[in-house]
């Protein structure tokens, strides 16, 4: 694999697995939430590897994560405050936008995506 090449890729550790099972030729098992890297790291052309990604806590009360390529939702429960961020902008997430209502529809977008992942 050749390196010096930056990719802008939305990734998740779960796609080390399958990227290692590719690899050996075994490929993604049925069911399993990774993908392949193996096109970014041949260097070959390829669609977009996900849209959205969700990272849920194993630890109850810690919450989940909702994550596109612009933005991401941090879903606390309980009193703790939720936090939205425009990653484009303040990629060093640095101001909570959560409430803001020009980002009213990504907020929402965000919430929807982590509560069809519990409901699978």
């Amino acid at each position: 694999v050749s390196g010096g090449r930056v990719s802008s890729e939305l990734v998740h550790t779960v796609d080390g697995a399958a990227t290692v099972a590719a690899w050996v030729g075994t490929g993604v098992p049925p069911g399993w939430d990774g993908v392949s890297l193996l096109p970014t790291l041949e260097n070959v052309p390829h669609a977009a590897y996900r849209e959205m990604m969700i990272c849920c806590s194993s630890t109850p009360g810690n919450g989940d994560c909702a994550r596109s390529s612009t933005a991401k939702l941090i879903d606390r429960p309980g009193a703790l405050l939720d936090e939205l961020y425009d990653l484009v902008l303040d990629p060093a997430e640095t101001v909570n936008l959560l409430g803001d209502p020009a980002y009213a529809t990504v907020e929402s977008a965000l919430r929807a995506e982590i509560d069809a992942f519990h409901a699978r």
